[in-house]
């Protein structure tokens, strides 16, 4: 265990064991840190296999407005409980010293509650938490923790606080963490106090340094929010008078779409895009842009997530019933050979049933968009080869040679790797296998990279 643990920790570790051989009844609190957890639900695993790794990666610093994970690692303290407070280091703009910082999805107390080997989050559509729902995932007895926003709950709050960043020194907030254990008999458990400033049993990160939130408006490695989303599409809408007309800024609201009428709301929508983002790494603004622009093309602008067509017209199509479905269309059932399609997917989720639920990628707002993350993840089934050269030059007149790796037998690209390389054409033909509508597809490439300000990207090549 100790293996995973930075340098500063192990030290202090060793320090405690020479101090305390003679007592292996002492509590201890490892770790207190942030996080955005990591499920390797594709990399390094054949695709269809369950889960086989997640982990906590310790992050140093996040944009306001991003879900984020607080976790407490620690040892000999299974069962118990502990409470955490998030609290500003420094400048203390936002609250008065020792005072909790509440955050969006916490209590009013601000204080946070969680019980080793136990995590809380809210439950997906299925009743699962965020972790349960993997199978054979490595076992997480000795971590602690709890998601929320980083964000206020009010909007008008959230205004305030982002003018405290603009008009701070450092342009950031400072945070450290103070902890203990609530149980009575454990109060003199052992706390790794690896920010002396802030007093014993507070926290910064393993190294001791506090965490930083920002207010970018880059949207690489940061949740959008839904203003953000909201913001998206009705200037895309606006930007076209008929669709605006039939659609106004309604989302999935065309008659062949079954989504539930509770989901069918920004709030939700981009909290689904957000969750896609992170598994499926869509994680930086250029990859977000052009996952954004072949859904919303794919999709007729948000207003549907199944194939286009009376029922007459789709029961005549060769792969009927396993018609277009999901927010990027996935189609065919995946039975012949060299196809990918549901039966790939419902592997991939350790699901049964896919000639008998295919519908659930037009009737569920999770699903609908997990789906599409899956495809631009997984790429097109390819022949043999290690590399694929770019049927279709990129903007600077290159043809980009882009790595592939092994899927069911096949050969895949992963999407994100072609929209690194900033190439329409080439994307398209790799989600839809031609070029169908791909005016529209350059044209809202183009607009959504205005609308994310994009030549202001950290990132940008």
């Amino acid at each position: 265990m100790y293996s995973l643990l930075s340098p500063n920790v192990l030290r202090i570790l060793d320090e405690l064991d020479r101090e305390d051989k003679n007592n292996q009844s002492d509590k201890i609190i490892i770790d207190v840190y942030f996080s955005k957890p990591e499920i390797d639900d594709l990399e390094n695993v054949p695709l269809g296999q369950p889960t086989q790794k997640k982990r906590f990666p310790e992050i140093h610093k996040a944009n306001l407005g991003d879900e984020i994970f607080l976790v407490a690692r620690t040892e000999n303290l299974i069962g118990k409980k502990l409470k955490i407070e998030i609290r500003q280091a420094k400048e203390r703009q936002i609250v008065d010293k020792d005072k909790p910082i509440i955050f969006n999805k916490q209590d009013k107390s601000g204080s946070i509650t969680i019980t080793v080997g136990k995590g809380t989050k809210d439950k997906d559509e299925n009743g699962l938490d965020y972790f349960s729902k993997y199978a054979n995932a490595n076992k997480l007895e000795n971590f602690a923790w709890k998601s929320f926003l980083l964000r206020p709950e009010s909007d008008n709050e959230l205004e305030q606080w982002k003018k405290i960043i603009e008009s701070s020194k450092e342009k950031k907030i400072n945070l450290y963490f103070h902890a203990e254990v609530v149980d009575e008999q454990d109060k003199d458990a052992k706390f790794l106090n690896t920010d002396k400033s802030e007093g014993v049993q507070n926290f910064a990160n393993s190294e001791g340094q506090y965490f930083e939130i920002e207010n970018s408006s880059c949207a690489c490695n940061r949740n959008l929010s839904v203003d953000e989303v909201k913001n998206m599409i009705r200037e895309l809408r606006d930007k076209d008078a008929y669709v605006k007309k039939i659609y106004g800024y309604n989302l999935f609201s065309k008659s062949n779409c079954k989504i539930p009428e509770k989901d069918k709301t920004y709030e939700r929508f981009t909290e689904e895009l957000n969750a896609c983002f992170r598994r499926y790494e869509i994680n930086t603004c250029i990859r977000k842009i052009y996952f954004l622009a072949q859904c919303y093309v794919e999709s007729k602008y948000f207003t549907t997530t199944q194939e286009a067509g009376s029922e007459t017209y789709l029961k005549s199509k060769p792969y009927y019933p396993f018609i277009g479905r999901g927010i990027l269309q996935l189609t065919h059932s995946g039975d012949k050979p060299g196809e990918a399609g549901y039966k790939q997917y419902f592997k991939y989720l350790g699901k049964e049933g896919y000639k008998t639920d295919y519908e659930i990628l037009n009737k569920s707002l999770h699903y609908a968009v997990d789906v599409s993350g899956y495809f631009w993840y997984r790429g097109k089934l390819l022949t043999d080869g290690d590399t694929l050269k770019s049927k279709y030059p990129n903007p600077k007149g290159t043809y980009t040679i882009f790595p592939k790796k092994k899927v069911d037998g096949y050969t895949s690209i992963d999407l994100n790797l072609v929209a690194d390389d900033d190439n329409v054409k080439e994307v398209t033909f790799l989600v839809n296998g031609g070029q169908n509508a791909i005016d529209e597809r350059i044209n809202f490439t183009k607009e959504i990279k205005n609308i994310f300000n994009y030549e202001k990207c950290k990132n940008k090549k």
